[in-house]
Protein backbone atom coordinates (compact mmCIF):
# COMPACT_ATOMS: atom_id res chain seq x y z
CA UNK A 1 0.00 0.00 0.00
CA UNK A 2 1.10 3.53 -0.54
CA UNK A 3 0.94 5.91 1.69
CA UNK A 4 2.64 9.14 2.11
CA UNK A 5 2.78 12.12 4.18
CA UNK A 6 4.75 14.98 3.63
CA UNK A 7 5.12 17.52 6.62
CA UNK A 8 6.27 20.50 4.57
CA UNK A 9 2.88 20.24 2.25
CA UNK A 10 1.06 22.64 4.03
CA UNK A 11 1.80 26.05 5.52
CA UNK A 12 2.70 25.94 9.63
CA UNK A 13 0.36 28.09 11.86
CA UNK A 14 -0.03 28.14 15.94
CA UNK A 15 -4.14 28.70 15.25
CA UNK A 16 -5.20 27.88 12.42
CA UNK A 17 -6.82 23.94 11.16
CA UNK A 18 -6.48 22.14 8.13
CA UNK A 19 -8.75 21.68 4.88
CA UNK A 20 -8.34 18.15 4.35
CA UNK A 21 -9.84 17.49 0.55
CA UNK A 22 -10.18 13.74 0.08
CA UNK A 23 -10.14 12.97 -4.18
CA UNK A 24 -10.69 10.22 -6.23
CA UNK A 25 -11.98 8.82 -9.74
CA UNK A 26 -15.20 6.53 -9.39
CA UNK A 27 -14.25 2.97 -8.46
CA UNK A 28 -11.42 3.51 -6.23
CA UNK A 29 -13.59 3.26 -2.57
CA UNK A 30 -12.99 6.60 -1.55
CA UNK A 31 -16.55 6.69 0.11
CA UNK A 32 -15.67 3.35 1.99
CA UNK A 33 -12.35 4.92 2.96
CA UNK A 34 -13.91 7.71 4.49
CA UNK A 35 -16.49 6.27 6.23
CA UNK A 36 -14.07 4.09 7.97
CA UNK A 37 -12.20 7.41 9.07
CA UNK A 38 -14.86 8.91 10.34
CA UNK A 39 -16.19 5.91 12.14
CA UNK A 40 -12.42 5.58 13.53
CA UNK A 41 -12.29 8.98 14.20
CA UNK A 42 -15.71 9.68 15.54
CA UNK A 43 -14.62 10.69 19.23
CA UNK A 44 -11.77 12.80 18.55
CA UNK A 45 -13.03 16.30 18.86
CA UNK A 46 -10.46 17.81 16.47
CA UNK A 47 -11.75 16.14 13.47
CA UNK A 48 -14.58 17.17 11.33
CA UNK A 49 -16.03 15.37 8.87
CA UNK A 50 -17.94 16.94 6.71
CA UNK A 51 -21.99 15.96 4.95
CA UNK A 52 -22.14 17.05 1.21
CA UNK A 53 -24.93 18.73 0.08
CA UNK A 54 -25.64 17.11 -3.56
CA UNK A 55 -28.89 17.27 -5.26
CA UNK A 56 -30.16 13.59 -5.56
CA UNK A 57 -31.87 11.96 -3.19
CA UNK A 58 -30.99 10.88 0.09
CA UNK A 59 -32.26 7.22 -0.44
CA UNK A 60 -29.86 7.05 -3.21
CA UNK A 61 -26.66 5.48 -1.05
CA UNK A 62 -23.34 5.80 -1.35
CA UNK A 63 -22.07 8.77 1.08
CA UNK A 64 -23.47 10.27 4.08
CA UNK A 65 -24.48 13.33 2.24
CA UNK A 66 -27.77 15.80 2.34
CA UNK A 67 -29.74 15.39 -0.43
CA UNK A 68 -31.44 18.42 -1.72
CA UNK A 69 -33.67 19.63 -5.04
CA UNK A 70 -32.06 21.54 -7.61
CA UNK A 71 -34.18 24.74 -6.92
CA UNK A 72 -33.23 24.34 -3.01
CA UNK A 73 -29.49 24.25 -4.01
CA UNK A 74 -29.76 27.47 -5.52
CA UNK A 75 -31.34 29.04 -3.12
CA UNK A 76 -28.70 27.97 -0.52
CA UNK A 77 -26.07 29.35 -3.17
CA UNK A 78 -27.86 32.41 -2.88
CA UNK A 79 -27.88 32.49 0.63
CA UNK A 80 -24.07 31.40 0.90
CA UNK A 81 -24.81 28.73 2.52
CA UNK A 82 -21.78 26.90 0.99
CA UNK A 83 -18.05 27.48 1.21
CA UNK A 84 -17.36 25.24 -2.22
CA UNK A 85 -19.69 24.27 -4.36
CA UNK A 86 -19.64 22.73 -8.09
CA UNK A 87 -21.30 20.61 -10.69
CA UNK A 88 -20.30 17.30 -12.19
CA UNK A 89 -21.77 14.39 -13.49
CA UNK A 90 -25.21 16.46 -14.00
CA UNK A 91 -25.59 17.03 -10.19
CA UNK A 92 -24.46 19.81 -7.76
CA UNK A 93 -22.50 19.54 -4.39
CA UNK A 94 -21.66 22.17 -1.58
CA UNK A 95 -19.43 22.08 1.00
CA UNK A 96 -21.47 23.85 3.77
CA UNK A 97 -20.34 27.05 5.16
CA UNK A 98 -19.67 24.91 9.00
CA UNK A 99 -16.49 23.86 7.14
CA UNK A 100 -14.98 26.89 6.53
CA UNK A 101 -15.71 27.99 10.86
CA UNK A 102 -14.30 24.75 11.88
CA UNK A 103 -11.19 25.36 10.32
CA UNK A 104 -11.02 28.59 11.60
CA UNK A 105 -11.60 27.06 15.03
CA UNK A 106 -8.47 25.06 14.69
CA UNK A 107 -10.09 21.21 13.19
CA UNK A 108 -8.99 19.29 10.99
CA UNK A 109 -11.47 19.06 8.35
CA UNK A 110 -12.27 16.94 6.03
CA UNK A 111 -14.63 16.52 3.09
CA UNK A 112 -15.04 14.11 -0.18
CA UNK A 113 -13.93 16.92 -2.73
CA UNK A 114 -13.96 17.08 -6.54
CA UNK A 115 -10.36 16.99 -7.82
CA UNK A 116 -11.06 19.88 -10.09
CA UNK A 117 -11.85 22.14 -7.07
CA UNK A 118 -8.09 21.60 -5.14
CA UNK A 119 -7.14 25.21 -6.63
CA UNK A 120 -10.63 26.90 -4.98
CA UNK A 121 -9.99 25.06 -1.89
CA UNK A 122 -6.16 26.34 -2.21
CA UNK A 123 -7.71 29.60 -2.26
CA UNK A 124 -9.88 29.17 0.01
CA UNK A 125 -7.98 27.68 2.75
CA UNK A 126 -4.23 28.20 2.70
CA UNK A 127 -3.80 25.58 5.09
CA UNK A 128 -4.80 22.53 2.66
CA UNK A 129 -3.65 19.09 2.24
CA UNK A 130 -5.27 17.44 -0.61
CA UNK A 131 -5.74 13.19 -0.27
CA UNK A 132 -5.78 11.21 -3.48
CA UNK A 133 -7.46 7.52 -3.11
CA UNK A 134 -6.08 5.34 -5.51
CA UNK A 135 -6.22 1.78 -6.95
CA UNK A 136 -5.23 -0.14 -10.41
CA UNK A 137 -7.25 0.15 -13.21
CA UNK A 138 -8.25 -3.37 -13.16
CA UNK A 139 -9.75 -2.90 -9.39
CA UNK A 140 -11.72 -0.22 -10.35
CA UNK A 141 -13.29 -2.21 -13.52
CA UNK A 142 -14.25 -5.26 -11.29
CA UNK A 143 -15.85 -2.90 -8.69
CA UNK A 144 -17.27 -0.72 -10.88
CA UNK A 145 -18.87 -3.99 -12.50
CA UNK A 146 -19.96 -5.75 -9.54
CA UNK A 147 -22.02 -2.65 -8.24
CA UNK A 148 -23.98 -3.24 -11.32
CA UNK A 149 -25.28 0.38 -11.72
CA UNK A 150 -23.82 1.32 -15.60
CA UNK A 151 -23.71 -0.27 -18.64
CA UNK A 152 -20.11 -1.23 -20.62
CA UNK A 153 -20.03 2.16 -22.04
CA UNK A 154 -20.27 4.28 -18.70
CA UNK A 155 -17.85 1.94 -17.34
CA UNK A 156 -15.15 2.57 -20.62
CA UNK A 157 -15.68 6.41 -19.76
CA UNK A 158 -15.06 6.41 -16.51
CA UNK A 159 -11.77 3.94 -17.15
CA UNK A 160 -10.67 6.34 -19.43
CA UNK A 161 -11.25 9.03 -16.92
CA UNK A 162 -9.33 7.27 -14.60
CA UNK A 163 -6.19 6.59 -16.96
CA UNK A 164 -5.82 10.18 -17.24
CA UNK A 165 -6.30 10.97 -13.44
CA UNK A 166 -3.78 8.57 -12.24
CA UNK A 167 -1.32 9.58 -15.98
CA UNK A 168 -0.82 13.13 -14.49
CA UNK A 169 1.48 14.25 -12.33
CA UNK A 170 0.62 15.90 -9.01
CA UNK A 171 1.63 16.34 -5.08
CA UNK A 172 -0.89 14.57 -3.52
CA UNK A 173 -0.41 12.46 -1.10
CA UNK A 174 -1.64 9.36 -1.93
CA UNK A 175 -3.51 6.36 -0.18
CA UNK A 176 -3.80 3.02 -2.21
CA UNK A 177 -7.03 1.34 -1.44
CA UNK A 178 -6.40 -2.25 -3.27
CA UNK A 179 -5.78 -4.18 -0.38
CA UNK A 180 -7.46 -4.14 2.50
CA UNK A 181 -10.32 -1.50 3.54
CA UNK A 182 -8.88 -1.61 7.19
CA UNK A 183 -4.95 -0.52 5.83
CA UNK A 184 -6.47 2.05 3.40
CA UNK A 185 -8.59 3.39 5.97
CA UNK A 186 -5.81 3.24 8.62
CA UNK A 187 -3.77 5.31 6.30
CA UNK A 188 -5.95 7.88 6.26
CA UNK A 189 -6.37 7.80 9.85
CA UNK A 190 -2.72 8.45 10.71
CA UNK A 191 -2.63 11.23 8.25
CA UNK A 192 -5.25 13.18 9.61
CA UNK A 193 -4.13 12.16 13.67
CA UNK A 194 -0.71 13.69 12.02
CA UNK A 195 -1.83 16.75 10.93
CA UNK A 196 -4.54 16.79 14.63
CA UNK A 197 -0.50 17.05 15.91
CA UNK A 198 1.05 19.74 14.43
Amino acid sequence: MTYAYRNSSIPSSATAGVFVPVVGPSGVGKDSVLAYAATELRNEADMVFVRRTVTRPTTAGGEDFIGVTEKEFTRLVENNAFCLHWPAHGLHYGIPMSASAAVDAGKVVVANLSRGMIAAARERFPRTLPIAITAPRAIVEQRLRSRGREDDASIALRLARLDAWQAEENDLVKIDNSGSLEMAGMALVTTLRGLAAR
